[in-house]
């Protein structure tokens, strides 16, 4: 009986990578980030900065973008990029998860200059189906996201 042995590497994989988002992205390392740079020294060997993780973080997950010409992203690479842009909203929509205020305000910069790039990526000819929806979809979401009005703790 085989039934029990039958393992998803995918599903695995993926499984990996959203734990990994959810760490990288949580209010918990942007608020140490933030800190160590308020320590800092002047002149002193700079630590990993908040704005360094956001764009290496989007830049890794969203690499396709980047690529001259045609793109196709394959599915495990949608389904990891589609966990990323839904993390980005849901901070978005909930400012008062990101405790600070640099922490928010790096997010959305990052947010709207990932849309654009997306929304440029989806209008590239020669994409697969599955591609084209994927990027319109994760631009719609960002978008939408980011006109969302913002509620804000304590106002």
């Amino acid at each position: 009986d085989g039934a029990g042995t039958d393992i998803s590497v995918s599903t695995q994989v993926l499984e990996m990578q959203r734990s990994l988002l959810a760490t990288l992205m949580s209010d918990g390392v942007a608020v140490r980030l933030l800190d160590s740079a308020e320590k800092s020294a002047p002149g002193a060997q700079a630590s990993l900065a908040l704005p360094e993780l956001y764009t290496g973080l989007t830049q890794a997950v969203w690499s396709e973008l980047d690529r001259a010409g045609t793109i196709d992203i394959a599915p495990l690479r949608r389904e990891l990029q589609r966990e990323h842009a839904n993390r980005v909203s849901a901070l978005l929509l909930r400012p008062q998860s990101l405790s600070r205020a640099d922490a928010r305000g790096l997010l959305r910069v990052q947010a709207r200059a990932l849309e654009r790039r997306i929304d440029a990526a989806s209008r590239r000819p020669g994409l697969s189906p599955e591609t084209r929806a994927h990027l319109q979809d994760s631009a719609d979401s960002l978008r939408q996201s980011l006109a969302a009005p913002l509620t804000r703790s304590g106002a």
